[in-house]
């Protein structure tokens, strides 16, 4: 019976943890000081806000991506589910030269992602952030690069993801940031988490 209860106890602290970092999200989506060009920033100031609330910051990791090879923004990561994005066949695209995201327990924490807060597990994030809904032109009717365009298709941008590259810094008690992993490729960021 001891058992039972210790198990109910971690299950509702646990839940708790969740829950109040999903509010802390959504408060911070709706007030917090973003700008939509200054991923690093908005995360940093996330995460501070996470540790002025009591939060372990040190389970926070900071994720940055990059996308040297993708010929369809010129090496650039292009996003299609972005909260600022300019609207096209049902995708809202942004390129970025860097992008950078929270992930908690796996769990990404992106405030340019999607209209409203919405925090997935990394490997749906990714689905639902770089991979489009829909064919569409980014860049109009005339734009061509290697024989590939105008369409951005979703077996366009799978290729283009597996070539996306990943740091992971880690989060000390005391706010400093440190490099765990340097680069990672796509399939060691999902063996990861």
């Amino acid at each position: 019976m001891n058992y039972i209860k210790l198990f109910v106890l971690i299950l509702i602290a646990v839940s708790q943890s969740v829950f109040a970092q999903e509010s802390e999200f959504n408060d911070y989506f709706y007030n917090g000081e973003l700008s939509s060009r200054h991923c690093g920033v908005n995360t940093s100031n996330f995460i501070e806000y996470l540790s002025d609330g009591g939060y372990p910051i040190s389970k926070i990791d900071t994720l940055v991506i990059t996308a040297p090879g993708n010929m369809w923004s010129f090496g650039k990561v292009l996003a299609v589910n972005s909260r600022w994005g300019r609207e096209n066949e049902g995708n809202s695209h942004e390129s970025w030269n860097f992008h950078v995201v929270s992930v908690i327990d796996s769990n990404v924490y992106d405030f340019s992602f999607n209209k409203v807060p919405l925090i997935l597990p990394i490997d749906e994030y990714l689905n639902r952030m770089f991979i489009p809904s829909s064919p569409f032109m980014p860049y109009g009717e005339s734009f061509r690069v290697s024989g590939h365009g105008p369409w951005f298709t979703k077996e366009d941008a799978r290729k283009v993801l597996k070539n996306y590259r990943f740091k992971v810094l880690g989060t000390s008690n005391n706010g400093r940031q440190s490099i765990i992993h340097k680069e990672l490729t796509l399939k060691e960021l999902l063996n990861r988490y």
